[in-house]
């Protein structure tokens, strides 16, 4: 067959079809991160820097609430916490108090987690290249950002799901340094506690 008759037959045919996997694969990974309820997991963090042999470690516990937003909470070696509201992020300074700041590149994160799936597949058209596989209930996505203040910091990400959960995901930023974390003991909350509610009020 002439290689001019392969190359259209490629375009006619098989180009929509990994078309229409590629929007089932963002379908299904988009209900695995924005389950619409609220969820709580610890997890497992490490990062490696340039230069640095041994990459540095931490562990604690994620809240993601799709009305408020995600609070990030460390607590080995050090206790720190990070909360991303819808407009505001709050943070733990090196006196041990809660610090809230406007920033862009925060934004973008609440905004990811408290949309709807279809709002958050076109996000990601939008602000990022994107790749979607998927195979046997596990949906995985790999994102760089196009511009903006994320492609200053973030060379990539990979976001890893099984089963509708957020299993794992790296990052990549543009100083070299990566960063991989580990999701584990993940549950759905029927009610957010009074302390996790306090700390999502610093950042309404």
């Amino acid at each position: 067959m002439p290689r001019l008759l392969c190359l259209l037959l490629i375009t006619c045919f098989v180009l929509p079809v990994l078309a229409g996997d590629t929007e089932a694969c963002l379908r299904g990974f988009a209900r695995a991160l924005l389950p619409g309820e609220a969820q709580e997991a610890s997890f497992q963090m490490h990062k490696q820097l340039p230069r640095m042999k041994k990459p540095l470690q931490a562990a604690g516990r994620v809240l993601t609430d799709p009305e408020r937003g995600l609070v990030w909470e460390t607590t080995s070696p050090l206790k720190d916490v990070r909360i991303f509201g819808k407009n505001r992020y709050a943070f733990t300074d090196e006196n041990a108090r809660l610090v809230v700041r406007e920033h862009q590149a925060a934004s973008y994160i609440s905004e990811m987690l408290t949309q709807t799936p279809d709002a958050l597949i076109e996000t990601l058209r939008q602000n990022f290249f994107v790749n979607c596989t998927q195979k046997d209930g596990r949906y995985d996505v790999i994102v760089s950002p196009k511009n903006g203040p994320l492609a200053n910091m973030l060379t990539e990400a990979a976001l890893y799901t099984n089963r509708g959960r957020l299993e794992r995901v790296s990052f990549t930023q543009t100083n070299g340094v990566t960063t991989r974390i580990a999701f584990s003991g993940i549950k759905a909350l029927s009610e957010i506690s009074a302390h996790n509610r306090e700390l999502f009020d610093h950042v309404r």
